[in-house]
C-alpha cells in the first residue's frame, strides 16, 4: 500500500474543499469529521449480517471502503495540520493476527474521541497526539486488510467524487 500517495491525495482533497468551505478547517474540525465517519463505519459493520440489512454484500463492501477512505483522509488531515509524520509509524507495521471488526471500530472510535477532545484543549504538545494517531492508523490498516479493501482504488474514487462535488458547489 502506498501511504505516501494516499497522504498526497489527502492534501489535494483538503485543498480543493477549501474552495467551498466557509471557514478554514483546523485539526479539531477533522476530529469531529472522524467521529462522524467512524460512526458510519460502525453502523454498517454492526448491521452487515443483520437480516434487515438493506444492502447487498457488495454494497456493504463498497460502503466500508468509502468510510475507511474518509477515516484515512481525516487522520492524515490531522497529522498534516499538526506536522506529524505518521508514515514513519506505519511503514513497518505488521498486522494484528486476529481482527474483530466491531471491536476494532469501537477502539478506533474511542481513540478518535480522545484525539478530538485533545485538539479542542489547544495543547501544543503533540506527543500524546502522536501515540493516539499511530493507534488509529494501525487499527484502520487492520480493518483495510480484514475487509480486503483496495484502499488505493477507494481513495482515488473519493478524490474523483470530491472534485465533482466541489465543482458542482462552487459559489
Amino acid at each position: 500500500m502506498n501511504y505516501k500517495k494516499i497522504q498526497h491525495q489527502s492534501e489535494y482533497v483538503r485543498n480543493i474543499f477549501r474552495e467551498i468551505e466557509p471557514i478554514k478547517w483546523e485539526a479539531k474540525h477533522y476530529g469531529i469529521e472522524l467521529i462522524i465517519q467512524t460512526g458510519h463505519l460502525a453502523d454498517i459493520i454492526l448491521r452487515q449480517s443483520h437480516k434487515l440489512n438493506k444492502y447487498s454484500e457488495l454494497e456493504n463492501t463498497n460502503i466500508i471502503s468509502d468510510e475507511i477512505s474518509d477515516i484515512l483522509l481525516n487522520l492524515y488531515s490531522i497529522s498534516i495540520e499538526k506536522n506529524i509524520d505518521i508514515n514513519s509509524y506505519i511503514s513497518d507495521y505488521s498486522l494484528s493476527n486476529s481482527v474483530d471488526p466491531l471491536r476494532h471500530t469501537a477502539l478506533l472510535s474511542g481513540y478518535i474521541s480522545e484525539i478530538t477532545l485533545y485538539l479542542f484543549e489547544e495543547d501544543d504538545s503533540t506527543r500524546a497526539l502522536d501515540d493516539m494517531l499511530e493507534k488509529c492508523f494501525k487499527l484502520t490498516i487492520d480493518l483495510i486488510e480484514h475487509f480486503d479493501v483496495n484502499i488505493e482504488t477507494a481513495f482515488s474514487k473519493m478524490v474523483n467524487e470530491s472534485e465533482v462535488f466541489v465543482k458542482k458547489n462552487k459559489i
